[in-house]
C-alpha cells in the first residue's frame, strides 16, 4: 500500500469449464488493449520485452501474472494501477460488440446457479495491502509453482533476474516518472492521467 509499483496482472479461469482455451492468444490479446492504453493515456509505446509472464496453471485452474515493467516509470501505488486497469476492462467491454476479437478474454465462471461470463481478469489484487504471490512459490498446500512461459522477456532471464524482474515493488535507480491514475475530485466519474517525477 502506498508504494510505487509497475502494472501487474493476475489472470486465472476454471480450465474444465473453459476447455479450448488459447492462453497465449488471451494474453497477447490482454497486452494488445494494455499497450493501447498506456499509447491514448500516457503517449507511452509498450514494448513485449517489458513484459514478465509466469504461469502456475494445473489441469483445473488456469493461473498467470503478467507484469509490465516500463523503463523509468511506475505507478504511483497499486491504487493508481487498479485504476488503470479499471479503464482496460471498461475499454474491452465497450468495444466488445464491435470488435469480436475480445470475446476471447471472456470465460465461464460458476457462480452457483448458473454459469456468469465475464473477463479472465482478476480485479480484487489492486486493494491495500494484498499479497502478490513470488515467483518459484506456490500456494500453501498446493503443487503448482509460479515459472516463467518462457515467452517475451523471460526468453533471456536466468532465475535470479527472473525473480528481481517480476517484484512489482522494486524499482531501477533510475526511475524518474510516476504515472498518475485517479478519479478526478471535480467529476466522481471521471478518470484523470497524469504524470509526476519520480
Amino acid at each position: 500500500q502506498g508504494s510505487p509499483c509497475h502494472i501487474y496482472f493476475d489472470l486465472e479461469f476454471n480450465a474444465k469449464l473453459n476447455q479450448k482455451r488459447d492462453a497465449d492468444e488471451m494474453v497477447d490479446t490482454l497486452v494488445a488493449v494494455t499497450f493501447s492504453a498506456l499509447q491514448d493515456k500516457y503517449s507511452i509505446e509498450g514494448q513485449e520485452e517489458w513484459i514478465i509472464e509466469l504461469d502456475s496453471s494445473n489441469e483445473e485452474k488456469f493461473s498467470r501474472h503478467l507484469i509490465i515493467r516500463i523503463p523509468k516509470t511506475a505507478f504511483k501505488d497499486n491504487s493508481h494501477v487498479g485504476a488503470f486497469i479499471s479503464e482496460i476492462c471498461s475499454r474491452i467491454a465497450a468495444q466488445r460488440a464491435a470488435n469480436p476479437n475480445l470475446d476471447k478474454l471472456y470465460i465461464t465462471k460458476d457462480s452457483g446457479a448458473e454459469p456468469v461470463d465475464q473477463l479472465f481478469v482478476d480485479t480484487a489484487v489492486y486493494s491495500r495491502n494484498r499479497c502478490f504471490r513470488l515467483a518459484f512459490s506456490s500456494k500453501s498446500g498446493k503443487k503448482s509453482f509460479l515459472v516463467a512461459t518462457g515467452r517475451f522477456k523471460c526468453k533471456n532471464m536466468n532465475d535470479k533476474e527472473l525473480f528481481m524482474e517480476s517484484l512489482i515493488c522494486r524499482l531501477d535507480d533510475d526511475c524518474d516518472k510516476l504515472l498518475i491514475c485517479k478519479l478526478d475530485l471535480e467529476c466522481k466519474k471521471a478518470l484523470h492521467f497524469d504524470t509526476e517525477a519520480s
